[in-house]
């Protein structure tokens, strides 16, 4: 069947039905006792170097066609392929969709503010709409749309159907709807689609990462048994941006959304979550933040004595797998005297007992009217139906650390031996206040550590006697300072849309002192700090 669609062309996939069947025509007394049928088909299929009879649905099943692209291509056999395929090439009735019309489905769609996906935003150019959205709404809203239009600008113009509509949207654009789930692993992908020699090179490769990815498992199971009382067992991840304004009313889907950010952490032993909250002008979302926000939770965790916490999280470079959010733990393992520990799922298959908190958030948020982040941090708290309530922490600016100071001249590109440290690379890493200046690291699930001298060297040289005397200090050492000392400035456009929702009162006036002390500048977009490790 692969090679049958392989062709990618219709008249030598006929050419290619037509090698495999054979027709011959009925003798007159069969005519009158079977009806209709004028032929007798023999179907055939390639066995190595020869074909092999079949029946008649072994064959359509095989090739997954239907009886009448059969008898076209027996019929094309006859006048040789002289008849090519002119389906939508005819003319013979007029275009259906007109240019205008076309236009006026474009111009309504690109008034929809678009998202990039939260999983692989490196590496995939399709962009997302709102959850909330579906072709059904969108083309609701288009006539809603279109209407108000009419006397201005397509006063000669016919508005599209929805079948027009959702073509032009299908072909036109790279978009699709968000949904909170975790994005295809691609290397699962690759290996499934392969073929031949292509897939026997990725063979080791996949098996490699399919014991990679049920290792992480047993080991996060068999901890998660055998944890003391002491001890911690926590999954954290950085919920997909969450956005107010939020409702149902037509104009709410045509404007960006402030951003709220939820960092999460899942306290796998006691089965309790913790909910880090800030928005957009408080900090940004990079490794200081998410490390920021794992501080507060060490902390938090060391005053109930625990002495002992163990992670568990994606490998995001820019946001968790970093030299800024491992010096951390360094300095929070001396300070609060703990052991801490630190393993990154397999790339790709990341999904955990965490998740279960985005997925009951966002069911909660699902058709409510939130316009401030107050609302929404109050919802994430009550989101949760039975047991325990989520912890929710708002998240001042004064709990955001400059962690970039931890790392300022010291030693995190060697290790012991001397030899350079790939940071994307790690699997696991491991501190603990016994041992101040080192840092445990590993590039697999199992074996043996590998240990980075953590030092600051201050060096003095005597010119006479050519010695050098060095004195050093760790991590503790450095005195933490904030990460911002004022607003974290939006975008102009963004702070336009969130203006006008206010100028037209969709958003109530009792909430419009929020948006009018938002700060902007001047530029289109504001980047997010970018805190990835460039090996």
């Amino acid at each position: 069947m692969r090679k049958f669609y392989k062709l990618g062309n219709r008249e030598l996939q006929w050419q290619y039905i037509s090698k495999y069947v054979t027709s011959e025509s009925v003798k007159k007394l069969q005519i009158i006792r079977n009806n209709n049928r004028t032929q007798t088909i023999s179907y055939y299929l390639p066995l190595e170097s020869d074909k092999v009879r079949v029946c008649k649905v072994f064959f359509l099943n095989t090739l997954q066609i239907s009886e009448k692209t059969v008898y076209t291509a027996i019929e094309k056999n006859g006048s040789d392929f002289d008849k090519m395929d002119n389906r939508g090439k005819h003319n013979n009735r007029p275009r259906k969709m007109s240019v205008p019309t076309e236009e006026s489905i474009i111009s309504h769609i690109k008034l929809f503010p678009t998202k990039e996906s939260h999983y692989l935003r490196k590496s995939s150019k399709r962009k997302y709409l709102c959850e909330t959205l579906n072709i059904s709404k969108m083309y609701r809203l288009y006539t809603d749309w279109f209407k108000k239009q009419t006397d201005e600008h397509y006063s000669d113009v016919q508005m599209a159907t929805k079948r027009q509509y959702e073509t032009i949207f299908n072909t036109k654009f790279n978009y699709s709807f968000f949904h909170p789930k975790k994005d295809l692993c691609s290397t699962c992908t690759l290996y499934e689609q392969a073929e031949g020699e292509i897939k026997k090179s990725l063979t080791d490769k996949y098996i490699k990462h399919i014991n990679n990815k049920e290792r992480i498992r047993e080991i996060k199971n068999s901890e998660k048994e055998n944890f003391g009382a002491n001890s911690t067992l926590a999954i954290f991840d950085l919920e997909k941006v969450l956005g107010v304004p939020q409702s149902e009313v037509g104009i709410f889907h045509y404007k960006r959304k402030y951003p709220v950010y939820n960092f999460t952490v899942f306290d796998a032993t006691r089965k309790k979550g913790y909910c880090y909250m800030w928005h957009a002008q408080i900090a940004k979302r990079g490794s200081i933040e998410i490390g920021s926000c794992l501080y507060n939770f060490i902390e938090e965790q060391h005053n109930k004595q625990i002495n002992k916490i163990s992670f568990y999280s994606d490998g995001c470079a820019g946001q968790n797998k970093n030299r800024f959010v491992f010096a951390l733990y360094l300095y929070a393992a001396i300070k609060f005297k703990l052991e801490i520990t630190h393993r990154f799922f397999e790339s790709g298959h990341s999904q955990n007992e965490g998740d279960s908190m985005h997925a009951c958030i966002e069911r909660a948020l699902k058709n409510k009217k939130i316009y401030t982040p107050d609302q929404l941090y109050g919802l994430v708290m009550n989101a949760k139906q039975t047991g325990e309530k989520y912890n929710v922490k708002e998240m001042r600016q004064t709990d955001f650390y400059d962690l970039k100071k931890l790392i300022t001249g010291q030693n995190w590109l060697k290790d012991s031996n001397g030899i350079k440290i790939y940071w994307s690379k790690i699997k696991q890493i491991k501190v603990c206040y016994t041992n101040p200046h080192s840092l445990y690291y590993k590039y697999e699930y199992d074996g043996d550590f590998n240990e980075l001298i953590v030092t600051t060297s201050i060096s003095t040289k005597n010119t006479r006697k050519r010695k050098t005397n060095a004195t050093t200090s760790s991590v503790a050492d450095v005195i933490l300072e904030p990460a911002y000392t004022g607003p974290v400035p939006i975008s102009k456009a963004l702070h336009e849309d969130l203006q006008s929702l206010c100028r037209i009162n969709a958003i109530p006036h009792n909430y419009h002192s929020f948006y009018n002390s938002l700060l902007s500048t001047i530029t289109e977009v504001v980047p997010d700090e970018d805190d990835s490790e460039n090996e």
